[in-house]
């Protein structure tokens, strides 16, 4: 389910989410070995199921049965050998998607970290938009006001204002 998850963020995440598709495919391939790994166990615990009970119909038998009892002993406890092996195996790979896990959340850590950076930056683009728009009002507003007085001095001294700079 991790590894669909992951697999589905990297997604939606499009170009910057390509290390969580990294991340999903090894969480993917883990969960296999892993599923793989319980396959091998049920097989090994099959096994030494069938050798027990192998064993204990040989015992009935006597003397001839009892040296393949202890054949089969022999192969039961190979096979729990080979199911602490497997164990191991397991362990080692539940570490490992601990650490893919580990990793995908200092990603979307630092996704996060990145996102609030941009969205802070963009909010003083704003505000320097919106100080450049002020500004502008003013220095309008301060052309218009020089441009009304220099055509009421120009009046006053009986001058005339071309039509363009009349308005």
């Amino acid at each position: 389910m991790l590894a669909i998850n992951a697999a589905i963020e990297a997604a939606r995440s499009g170009e910057s989410g390509r290390g969580f598709g990294v991340v999903a495919r090894e969480m993917r391939g883990l969960a296999d070995q892993s599923i793989q790994a319980t396959h091998r166990i049920r097989e090994v615990l099959d096994g030494v199921s069938n050798s027990m009970r192998e064993a204990a119909r040989s015992s009935e038998k006597g003397d001839e049965r009892v040296r393949m009892s202890l054949d089969a002993v022999r192969t039961s406890s190979a096979q729990f050998q080979q199911l602490a092996d497997i164990i191991g195996d397991t362990s080692s790979s539940v570490r490992q998607i601990t650490a893919a896990v580990s990793a995908q959340d200092a990603g979307t850590h630092q996704m996060a970290q990145a996102i609030q950076e941009l969205s802070g930056q963009m909010q003083r683009t704003l505000k320097t938009v919106q100080e450049t728009q002020e500004a502008t009002r003013s220095v309008q507003s301060l052309a218009e006001s020089m441009s009304g007085m220099a055509s009421q001095t120009l009046k006053a001294e009986g001058l005339s204002v071309p039509a363009a700079q009349a308005r």
